[in-house]
């Protein structure tokens, strides 16, 4: 067997054993503590909360990820009036 093969296969045994082993209230618990510092100002943290939940950009879908990341959630700065000053 091929390395690559054996390490997806070893992947793959991982993944399925955190599977099993996380409930779903593991689940929430974590993504609920994520949020919470992202919302504190914790970049990297905001960074995986966005990754998981719209996928990690590439350079060819960012303005797309950004239009639906306005659209979504009506962000002030989309208005007509532009971005707002810092």
């Amino acid at each position: 067997m091929g390395e690559a093969k054996r390490g997806s296969n070893i992947t793959r045994r991982v993944r399925n054993a955190v599977k099993e082993a996380a409930s779903q209230d593991d689940v929430c618990a974590i993504m609920q503590a994520l949020i919470k510092r992202a919302r504190a100002g914790d970049v990297q943290a905001a960074r995986e909360v966005f990754d998981r939940l719209f996928g990690r950009p590439d350079a060819t879908s960012v303005l797309i990820r950004l239009d639906q990341l306005e659209e979504r959630f009506s962000c002030e700065f989309a208005a007509a009036d532009g971005p707002p000053d810092r």
